[in-house]
């Protein structure tokens, strides 16, 4: 039951957005990250990854979120989405119950964002490399 009500959830979230009537512009690939990527993000669903072989809070990952800006993280263990909602008054993410939260990016996953405002994403590099 849960499949079939996610993969609804994820055909009805990109049939309302524009990555289903728009063509894949540009790829990152992460071996070739340069020391700043600028990952588009449109109005509405965006789905994103972290260019960069290293995880970190979010709030160190060079976004800038907008009130109300939601990050959708999917939980392998349970199967389940976790979302979090930026609130530009208290200047932090909030977990699902309106609790503080620091959602974690980890390197190989994926991400749903959610906002209102098209804007970049400008992540810098977190770590030196020659």
């Amino acid at each position: 039951m849960k499949k079939t009500v996610l993969c609804g959830l994820i055909a009805g979230l990109m049939a309302g957005s524009a990555m289903a009537a728009d063509p894949v512009t540009s790829v990152k690939v992460p071996g070739k990250a340069d020391a700043t990527n600028a990952i588009p993000l449109v109005a509405g669903y965006s789905l994103v990854s972290f260019a960069y072989p290293q995880g970190m809070s979010i709030t160190n990952t060079g976004l800038t979120p907008r009130n109300n800006d939601k990050l959708y993280q999917y939980n392998p263990g349970t199967r389940e989405y976790t979302s979090y909602t930026y609130k530009t008054a208290l200047l932090s993410w909030r977990d699902a119950g309106g609790a503080q939260a620091d959602p974690q990016i980890v390197p190989g996953l994926g991400y749903w964002y959610l906002t209102g405002t098209a804007t970049n994403w400008n992540q810098g590099k977190p770590y030196i490399w020659p």
